[in-house]
């Protein structure tokens, strides 16, 4: 258990520590051998999420699935898809994609889960490899963003870097499976708002149906907004971390789907409501955590945890191109919203972190000891698996560059306003394109990104803005489809 010191007198425990190699929270896939007394499994669902946060599948029959591992030369399962599988948007190839040519889907059989909203069916991810047809041997593809994740984290691995990631997953009910009205209206945390009912109902089949697939929950409550619900899951380490979140949205969507209503991950629905966060906790872990001095701006953070909240800091706008892809997006942040007082758990609008407090886009939260850091300027149109890349390679930048702390908590300045702090910090960026303009001028996602993955990744972010096209109901009705 964690522990926080009072004033005086003795600790107050409180919270789980969790470390990355701790049992309670690993996730071990079945056997594919015992998958045909598994829940009377027939069908395999093969599943990546594409550059634009869409999840896709193909489905196999268990049969063909066990044909492909015993026939292969290594065990793992390998099928094509066609390379329009990354870069379709709506109905549009984007530019630089091509209809000729395949990649290899590779099987990754670590991440198979039960998918227990529609009988007889498994879901797993895997790696997207291009065919190599030249002399040389091509192993990785730059554009699959499970394998960038993969390499990155590989990275962090040689610098002895380890991370856990959890998700506060937001998502709003709906009537009916193609309608925009909200399921029921209720106030923040409120009893009333899980009486017996269907939203009831719902919510207690959703998290049966991502505990039978191997997701511990952790909580769940009914959200601000209308029909807004929130379910928080236990942290994994990265990679397993981007499977458990793209598995969670497929359940809790599919689930509500068979109550005829829809669950939408939208970042924003409805004008002077409030809008949906993908809220991400990530705590850092090494050996050499306690190596170098404490930083005086945050005497509780060892000396891994100061370098790291500053390479954060100094890359946030950049990973606001990965965070917050979609123009609703940024109305969920607009000043203008929170200046009317209807979304008061926002990130605020500064560059700047936090004790404890929701209104900064990087709240410290835990105790010494078991300190994380929560983003918050994050919602369903990133890519998790480039999310955390991005996350992963600015920790190994920080490290690298043994960055220090420079930046005080802000809490100050957002409960008694500017004039108390000495320096204001930089404002969050408004809008996609600010956001690309931060991530190509502080250089730490083209090191590791590469230049050409990023140049394809914003072609690919222009054509869902002109998919989305302008405000107003349509574009709403089109997020709301979308995520």
């Amino acid at each position: 258990m964690a522990q926080l010191p009072t004033e005086s007198g003795p600790q107050v425990t409180y919270g789980v520590k969790y470390t990355p190699g701790d049992p309670t929270i690993a996730f071990e896939a079945p056997t594919w051998t015992g998958l045909a007394g598994w829940n009377d499994t027939k069908f395999i669902r093969l599943t990546w999420v594409d550059i634009s946060s869409v999840i896709r599948c193909k489905v196999l029959t268990l049969k063909y699935f066990r044909s492909l591992v015993s026939k292969s030369s290594n065990g793992i399962p390998t099928t094509t898809l066609p390379t329009a599988s990354l870069g379709l948007v709506g109905r549009t190839l984007v530019d630089g994609f091509s209809v000729a040519g395949d990649y290899l889907f590779e099987v990754d059989l670590s991440s198979l889960r039960l998918l227990p909203y529609i009988p007889g069916y498994a879901m797993v991810f895997g790696w997207l490899k291009p065919i190599n047809t030249g002399p040389v041997p091509q192993l990785t593809d730059p554009l699959c963003p499970r394998t960038i994740l993969k390499n990155i984290a590989e990275k962090a691995l040689a610098h002895e870097l380890t991370f856990l990631v959890g998700f506060e997953l937001e998502f709003t009910l709906l009537n009916d499976r193609k309608g925009t009205e909200v399921l029921d209206e209720h106030d923040w945390s409120t009893s009333s708002s899980l009486h017996s009912g269907l939203p009831a109902e719902i919510l207690d089949a959703i998290i049966s149906a991502l505990e039978r697939g191997g997701i511990l929950v952790h909580s769940f409550h009914a959200e601000a907004g209308p029909g807004q619900y929130k379910i928080v899951t236990a942290p994994l380490q990265p990679l397993q971390a981007a499977d458990a979140l793209s598995f969670s949205r497929d359940v809790i969507c599919g689930t509500a789907s068979g109550y005829r209503c829809r669950a939408t991950f939208a970042p924003w629905i409805y004008e002077h409501q409030y809008g949906n966060g993908l809220h991400t906790h990530v705590s850092i872990h090494s050996p050499k955590s306690s190596e170098g001095d404490t930083s005086p701006l945050a005497p509780t953070l060892n000396p891994l945890e100061a370098i790291f909240l500053q390479s954060l800091l100094d890359n946030l706008g950049g990973i606001c191109a990965f965070s917050m892809t979609s123009p609703s997006s940024y109305e969920r942040t607009d000043e203008r919203v929170r200046e009317s007082g209807q979304h008061l758990w926002g990130p605020g609008k500064h560059v700047c972190w936090g004790s404890h407090h929701r209104q900064v886009p990087i709240r410290l939260c835990g105790p010494p000891g078991a300190h994380k850091f929560e983003l918050r300027s994050v919602d369903a149109s990133a890519n998790p698996y480039l999310l955390l890349a991005s996350i992963v390679a600015v920790a190994i930048e920080g490290v690298d560059n043994r960055m220090s702390l420079t930046a005080s908590d802000s809490t100050a300045l957002l409960d008694h306003g500017a004039a108390t702090v000495a320096v204001i910090p930089d404002e969050l960026p408004h809008s996609f394109d600010e956001a690309f303009s931060c991530l190509e001028e502080q250089d730490t996602m083209g090191k590791f990104f590469g230049e050409g993955f990023l140049r394809a990744y914003r072609r690919v972010i222009e054509e869902v803005h002109r998919y989305l096209g302008p405000g107003g109901q349509t574009q709403f009705e089109k997020v709301m489809e979308m995520y």
